[in-house]
């Protein structure tokens, strides 16, 4: 049990973070979970970085929660980047169970807001390659106005020793890490398209 006088707010958490940066230097990126199921959080973090530091701010997010959060935040956010798990919608509710629509909407709150944006994109072979999940991909990237790049992110297998470790079924089991010519070739089809490309193997 935690005491009151050890209750853990977004104002005290912000003060933990201004005393670690001020000696430090550089900005503050909040990722998750997902940063966005504690927007006062993140908005009270990212309000003092501007104001107190001087610092920017990056929010690394799929794109949950709920418009009213996503007010309190982006207004104090200098970068999103966006893991949109897929374009396509199919494929986004195959792989999370869930619709896109919040993903979609919170695009067009940064897009409203006018902060620089980066999209993530998750390279799986077979699932997120394919010529249908490039074009959705394509469509949704040329949709954003604040786009700066879109960011290839190679499949990997690092995280399945923890939904091992919870009992969980882990639905990608049988994916695997993109060979680089397959990596490379996904990139020159998105700079053929016209788009900055970043991707760190």
């Amino acid at each position: 049990k935690v005491s009151s006088e050890h209750q853990i707010t977004s104002k005290n958490s912000a003060a933990h973070v201004v005393r670690y940066m001020r000696p430090n230097g550089g900005g503050v990126t909040i990722s998750g979970g997902d940063a966005l199921l504690q927007p006062d959080f993140v908005a009270e973090i990212f309000r003092r970085a501007h104001e107190e530091l001087g610092v920017t701010t990056c929010l690394d997010t799929s794109g949950l929660g709920h418009e009213a959060g996503w007010k309190k935040v982006l207004p104090h956010t200098d970068l999103v980047l966006l893991c949109i798990k897929s374009a396509n919608p199919q494929t986004f509710f195959d792989l999370t169970e869930s619709t896109n629509e919040s993903m979609i909407k919170f695009a067009r709150h940064v897009a409203k807001a006018k902060v620089p944006l980066r999209i993530r994109h998750v390279l799986i072979p077979g699932i997120t390659d394919t010529e249908q999940e490039t074009q959705a991909l394509v469509r949704f990237a040329r949709n954003q106005p604040t786009l700066e790049m879109i960011e290839v992110l190679p499949y990997h297998t690092l995280g399945v020793p923890k939904w091992e470790e919870m009992n969980l079924k882990y639905r990608l089991a049988e994916a695997r890490t993109p060979l680089r010519e397959e990596t490379l070739n996904f990139i020159k089809t998105l700079e053929d398209e016209g788009f900055k490309v970043l991707c760190e193997e």
